[in-house]
């Protein structure tokens, strides 16, 4: 069996916690050492049923120790001391995957730094090949035939095509040079100086050895004849099991974070506010199962008063009663937000129609105005009429007396014609006389 593998596990198992990242640690560590994967795999296994089990006994008489001394003493939250962790290991953990990254980002970029000289090569060759094509179009003289002109040309043609296809792709390897020289700069900022500190508070900090099996047990075996209360502890026990859920999820995202490089210290700082209240609600049940076994109802009783009023042993017809009044209460929130709704829609409308009445009402009166204009007009009109029979009659008797008045015009004329005939005939008569 390979000591210096165990020995690096048992470095990754003093948390009692093993890691994604530390498991692929683990696992490239074996395959540098020689050691195949599954025999790895039964090591690791091993050995984290080896730490749990000597874990879980020391922890467990520590317990009853502490429950005997300190029933008396007030419930506070304290945190378990610091492990004395490696910082060296922390690092090469924490930067070994910074220099796997960056290795292959390397490789990369030198592939298409290779493929950008060959391609740079071909441009070259093709603009050579384009100025050599030119000089024998150049060449040609007017006895020279069309196959052969039209020969150059498609030559030329795609000589250009190979060019503009060779430069998009250069284009391309450029740009995909820069992405990865981003992603280089990216990696270097995500395992920095800076996050490695909130790596190693987190593994530091963040640790906690998990008691629902402990307390798992301890009820299996208790002698307690009260069963109601062993069935609040039973409660509470539960509650418990589903913090530590929680709090082991957060710890993996937290974990996560590291690797995309957003863990802040605000999110460290939440995290060991639940580890804190774990902490207090575990101190609580030992408080209570030692208070039970050796009748010390006060003590119980006292804590008990405080969780009671978080809700914390309902029954399960209990909590499902007040899950289904708080889901009414929604309901009714939700419902009386409609009404308030329709209230305003309903007073809209009845704005909107106090506004159409008015509307109404000013149709009426410009209705009415303009009854009495047509009126006032029917009126006009009649008068007209008036006239306008006036008028005919006028008119038909100044055509009577413009008819006399040409009948007179007429026999003047003609009195008048025959009177400068008998003038003429006189003076016709008597001139002879008058000479």
């Amino acid at each position: 069996m390979n000591e210096q593998l165990i020995k690096f596990i048992e470095l990754c198992l003093m948390d009692g916690i093993v890691t994604d990242k530390e498991r692929e640690v683990i696992f490239r560590k074996s395959k540098e050492l020689g050691v195949p994967e599954d025999e790895c795999e039964i090591i690791l296994e091993g050995m984290k049923y080896k730490y749990n089990k000597e874990n879980s006994i020391s922890s467990n008489s520590k317990i009853k120790e502490n429950i005997v001394d300190k029933t008396d003493d007030p419930i506070v939250i304290s945190n378990p001391s610091k492990s004395d962790i490696d910082e060296d290991f922390l690092k090469t953990l924490f930067f070994s995957e910074k220099d796997e990254k960056l290795n292959l980002i390397e490789e990369k970029i030198l592939e298409l730094s290779n493929h950008g000289q060959k391609l740079l090569s071909k441009r070259d060759n093709c603009e050579l090949e384009f100025q050599n094509l030119f000089q024998k179009k150049k060449n040609l003289t007017d006895n020279s035939s069309s196959v052969e002109t039209e020969s150059i040309d498609k030559q030329i043609y795609n000589n250009d095509q190979e060019l503009i296809r060779v430069k998009k792709e250069m284009d391309l390897v450029s740009q995909e040079i820069r992405d990865l020289e981003k992603k280089k700069e990216k990696v270097c900022e995500i395992y920095s100086d800076t996050n490695f500190k909130l790596f190693f508070r987190l593994f530091d900090e963040s640790t906690l050895l998990y008691q629902s099996p402990i307390f798992d047990r301890l009820l299996q075996e208790t002698k307690i004849d009260n069963e109601k209360q062993v069935l609040n502890l039973t409660r509470f026990y539960k509650f418990l099991v589903n913090k530590e859920r929680g709090y082991g999820k957060r710890i993996k995202l937290c974990f996560n974070k590291i690797q995309e490089g957003s863990l802040t210290q605000k999110d460290l700082d939440s995290l060991l506010v639940d580890k804190k209240s774990i902490i207090s609600f575990s101190n609580s049940f030992h408080l209570m199962f030692d208070s039970l076994s050796n009748n010390r109802m006060g003590v119980y009783m006292k804590i008990y008063l405080e969780l009671e009023s978080m809700g914390m042993f309902n029954t399960h017809f209990e909590n499902e009663v007040l899950k289904n009044l708080n889901h009414l209460g929604k309901q009714l929130d939700r419902l009386n937000t409609t009404l308030t709704q329709v209230s305003r829609d309903i007073s809209q409308t009845n704005n909107y129609l106090n506004l159409l009445n008015l509307h109404m009402y000013n149709v009426n009166l410009n209705l009415e105005r303009t009854n009495s204009k047509l009126d006032s007009i029917d009126y006009s009109l009649s008068d007209i009429s008036n006239s306008i029979e006036n008028g005919n009659q006028n008119l038909e008797m100044s055509v009577d007396l413009l008819q006399d008045i040409n009948r007179g015009v007429g026999i003047n004329n003609l009195l008048n014609s025959i009177q400068t005939y008998q003038n003429y005939k006189i003076n016709k008569n008597t001139r002879s006389l008058r000479g």
